[in-house]
């Protein structure tokens, strides 16, 4: 009996083990929840927020880079009319350099540049103003209208880009509600366990019950272990990947991973994504993407100011005194210089305007807080509570499996005595250990002391000496 006792020790002692690892798994697989998946969950959706506010400020740029599209094909058209009619729109002032226009003083006000030859008429050269302006014209060529599709090219690509992204966020949403019903799973296994051992040692677990948890419950929980194994290898391997990603200055590390894949991104692309990185935070900025139009600007804005000179002075002059002097009709040319005017402007502004869409202000920020906010901090919290978490779990069943012993009954003294039919008698009930035992058997009465119980055979058999 003493190694009965010694057995049921050992086995009061792995019980207690499991329960404990049991009772240690489920808050902990809790705390993955809450502390792990939620926020892992929660960065997800804030870096699928920003990637929509991305596609937001992508579309809004392209309306802005199809209005300059439109506007600049509309300027070209007019351009050309305008330098055609201004080669021959008043003969006798743009024939050559010392070609005036002789007009009365009566007919034009004093504020208007010309010559007083004293004789009651004024000279007026238009022809370095006609000729500056047509020069000014020929300069804005196709008014980027080549380079601003360029652009619209690449924002197309960019959105498409965030379009699949987002798709791909749609499409992996539900791994948070996955990754719940796996743990709740685990837990339910876990709760079972712990049944079984309570049950087994109470000696009331039934052996149909018994048999499902040998062959069932066990080689199931056995294998969502080993998908867990695999589960805190991956997640460790991500966390790395996230923790140097945002070690030292992420923004270096972004242009660092950009440089690597320079050849498979489109070169604008490429140049836009460097300078919405570094532009905005690094002291060594890039080439801003519109370097093009800003180089532009200066030369359209000349165009309208030679445009509103020389429109100002014909209006000043008069279309009938001009039409008279010039021997020739500059209504129409007038009516050109008009709309050429209008349409330079309308450039001007929408230039401006998808200039300021493409600003460093309009798509750093919302790289900044996906970043910072969701990347860095809530994914590497998460991925740092899920790790851990995982780990401690895959632990705790690991020896729950070792331990699965303890699911099982084993008989202990008192059920050896009755499969035995002995009865026994201790001289002190209070402390059994090393006192004077009577054993009695249904065929005789032979008293005996502790120490002639020789042992307990393989067949269960008391052997007394």
């Amino acid at each position: 009996l003493q190694e009965v006792k010694v057995i049921e020790k050992r086995i009061r002692r792995i019980r207690i083990v499991f329960l404990i690892c049991g009772a240690i798994l489920l808050p902990t697989s809790l705390a993955l929840i809450v502390a792990g998946f939620r926020v892992l969950d929660g960065a997800f959706h804030e870096t699928q927020k920003n990637v929509l506010r991305t596609q937001d400020v992508i579309n809004n740029n392209l309306q802005r880079v199809d209005a300059l599209i439109s506007s600049g094909k509309q300027a070209m058209e007019v351009r050309d009319v305008a330098i055609e009619q201004l080669s021959s729109w008043c003969p006798n002032a743009v024939a050559g350099e010392n070609q005036t226009l002789l007009l009365s003083v009566q007919d034009i006000p004093s504020t208007v540049d010309a010559i007083d030859n004293g004789d009651g008429t004024i000279s007026v050269n238009l022809y370095n103003q006609t000729k500056e302006l047509i020069e000014t014209l020929d300069s804005l060529e196709d008014f980027l209208v080549p380079g601003s599709e360029r652009v619209e090219e690449t924002l197309m690509l960019a959105r498409h880009n965030t379009v699949q992204v987002n798709d791909t966020f749609e499409e992996t949403s539900w791994w948070f509600y996955f990754a719940v019903v796996f743990t709740i799973l685990v837990n339910i296994l876990t709760l079972l366990f712990m049944a079984g051992v309570c049950g087994a040692w109470t000696y009331r677990l039934p052996m149909f019950l018994e048999r499902v948890q040998t062959y069932v419950i066990f080689p199931v929980f056995s294998g969502l272990l080993g998908l867990l194994w695999l589960c805190v290898s991956g997640f460790v391997f991500t966390l790395v990947l996230n923790a140097d990603l945002c070690s030292g200055s992420p923004e270096e590390n972004v242009v660092a991973i950009l440089h690597q894949k320079e050849q498979e991104i489109e070169p604008l692309l490429f140049d836009m994504a460097s300078y919405y990185v570094e532009g905005c935070t690094l002291e060594e900025k890039p080439e801003k993407p519109t370097i093009l139009f800003d180089n532009f600007l200066p030369y359209l804005n000349t165009g309208i100011v030679l445009s509103q000179k020389l429109t100002t002075k014909i209006g000043a002059i008069g279309i009938s005194n001009l039409s008279r002097a010039c021997r020739s009709n500059v209504k129409g040319t007038a009516n050109t210089m008009t709309y050429l005017l209008q349409t330079l402007s309308d450039v001007q502004e929408k230039t401006s305007y998808m200039i300021q869409g493409l600003y460093c202000s309009n798509f750093n920020p919302i790289y900044s807080k996906n970043m910072y906010d969701a990347i860095c901090y809530d994914g590497v919290r998460g991925l740092t509570a899920i790790f851990v978490c995982l780990f401690i779990i895959t632990i705790l069943g690991m020896t729950m499996v070792s331990l699965r012993v303890a699911a099982h009954e084993v008989k202990n003294e008192s059920n050896w005595i009755e499969e035995l039919g002995l009865n026994v008698e201790y001289a002190d009930e209070m402390n059994m250990e090393g006192k004077e035992l009577h054993c009695r058997t249904d065929s005789n009465d032979v008293e005996i002391v502790e120490q002639a119980v020789s042992e307990v055979a393989d067949d269960g058999a008391l052997h007394c000496a």
